[in-house]
């Protein structure tokens, strides 16, 4: 399983202990909902995941957590940037800070080419968490795209530093950049 892979089901699976933790006994249809969304996604059934995730936002219409796993739904399981963003937007006007969210919303925007807004997006992740790998690097390799070469080098590079097991990026671009970024230097999931 790739690094995307496994930073994808360890957010679903903490996700679902957060659900399962807050359900203490009492009836918690958004919890319950939740949970099989999670449980759902994880088995690979993005329909059920979906109409779960909508029976949660049904039962409380500002669940983070639906909001942001219906992002992942449609950025992974059904390549829909667009509407990914969408959902990721929603879960940030619960929570503003939501990391994972702002993570989210960042690699989209990459894939729509709006590498300005995805290069602040990042450089908010990593204001929230500055040991985020993935961060750093899909920052990195967007500031070497815009041109920033050294501050991009040094980003890969610290991203590299947390996480090894993350690919170096190919040859900085030596014309226009790109409209989007290369197989070897796309931002990681």
């Amino acid at each position: 399983m790739n690094q995307t892979a496994r930073l994808g089901l360890v957010g679903l699976m903490l996700a679902g202990t957060i659900a399962m933790s807050c359900n203490s006994g009492r009836a918690d249809p958004a919890g319950d909902a939740l949970a099989r969304g999670v449980a759902a996604q994880n088995a690979g059934k993005p329909e059920d995941a979906k109409k779960a995730y909508f029976e949660t936002l049904a039962a409380d219409p500002r669940n983070l957590l639906a909001f942001h796993n219906l992002g992942q739904l449609y950025r992974v399981a059904y390549s829909k940037p667009a509407i990914a963003a969408g959902y990721y937007l929603q879960a940030l006007e619960v929570n503003p800070d939501y990391a994972p969210s702002l993570f989210g919303l960042a690699y989209v925007q990459a894939q729509q080419d709006l590498v300005k807004e995805s290069i602040a997006l990042y450089r908010k992740v990593i204001t929230i968490d500055a040991n985020n790998a993935a961060a750093h690097y899909n920052l990195g390799l967007l500031l070497r795209i815009s041109g920033s070469i050294a501050e991009g080098d040094a980003e890969v590079a610290r991203g590299r530093q947390l996480d090894p097991s993350l690919s170096a990026p190919g040859p900085a671009p030596t014309a226009a950049p790109p409209s989007s970024p290369s197989p070897s230097g796309s931002p990681k999931r």
